[in-house]
This record gives structure tokens, sequence and C-alpha cells, in this order.
């Protein structure tokens, strides 16, 4: 198992992927998203959920107090898995985009079967870093926006972002 974090959304050449990144690695694990998927883990990267799923397995988590998620391969589809206390216990199958978003607002650690990864990660030069770099400048732009209240630059700033997503 390698240990995975969420990095981000971005709009690639590729079309637009959630992409988890791993620590001494230079390959991420991106999942491809729809827009209106990616538009459920944005709002999960700023802290509203929105899917019933995910607020139901919140509350379970809560009494848990620990919990991961699972990616792994089942007949050659990502398959995603919440464990809520330990590997022992039954996990969980989740579609995988509910899960991300799980994993954004819980937040969870994610673990990643070697065989996904090695089937499925990328360089990272293959995603065009210039267009991640730059939705990342624009959200943490964005960010500042809103907390110093300059909500006409903020509404600027999410119209650029939203034009690079779409």
């Amino acid at each position: 198992m390698k240990n995975g974090e969420i990095w981000t959304v971005a709009r690639t050449s590729l079309g637009t992927v959630l992409l988890i990144k791993f620590r001494q690695e230079k390959r991420v694990l991106p999942i491809y998203l729809t827009n209106s998927q990616a538009q459920r883990i944005l709002k999960g990267l700023e802290g509203k959920m929105e899917s019933s799923l995910s607020v139901l397995f919140s509350k379970l988590l809560l009494h848990k107090k620990s919990g991961f998620i699972e990616l792994g391969f089942n007949e050659g589809d990502i398959q995603a898995q919440l464990f809520l206390s330990s590997k022992k216990d039954q996990g969980n199958i989740l579609d995988p985009v509910d899960a991300m978003e799980l994993a954004v607002v819980a937040p969870l650690e994610l673990r990643i079967e070697e065989e996904l990864f090695e089937n499925r990660a990328v360089e990272m030069n293959l995603l065009q870093r210039d267009e991640i770099d730059r939705l990342e400048q624009l959200e943490q732009r964005l960010e500042e926006a809103i907390r110093i209240e300059a909500y006409e630059d903020a509404a600027e700033l999410r119209d650029q972002i939203r034009a690079i997503e779409s």
C-alpha cells in the first residue's frame, strides 16, 4: 500500500482530473472526473459537503474517530472502500468520487494498492504542469481575496477558475 493525499482538481489535456500525490514520488494518480464531479470535490475542498452519502459516512466517522479509504482495482475499474477502524473490518464500498469527497471533508487517510499505482500513476509532466500551477495560483488568490473581503476581485478570479475547469 502507498499513502497518498488529494492534491488538486485540474483541467488537463487529458480531461478534468483529481490528482492524488505521494511523498517521494514524481508520479501522481489521476482520477478522471466529469465537470459535476469536479464541482463536488472542489466544494469538499472548501469544506462544503454535497452528497448525502458523504454526510452519512462523516457522521459515522465522528463516532469511530478513525478510518481510512483504500483505493484498488476491481475487474479493471477503480474501487474505493471505507474502513471505519481497522483492515480486519469489512470495508464499505463507495463510488470513488464519493470517497474522494469524503476524504477531503473528513479528512481521511488514503491508501492506494500498489497495483493501482503501478498501472495508473503518470508522470507529472504528462498532465501539463503549467495548467495545474495556474489553477492552484488562482485558487490561492481567490482565498486571499475572500479573506480580505475583496469580493469584486474574488468574482473575477472565480470566473477565471471556472473557465480553466470547463
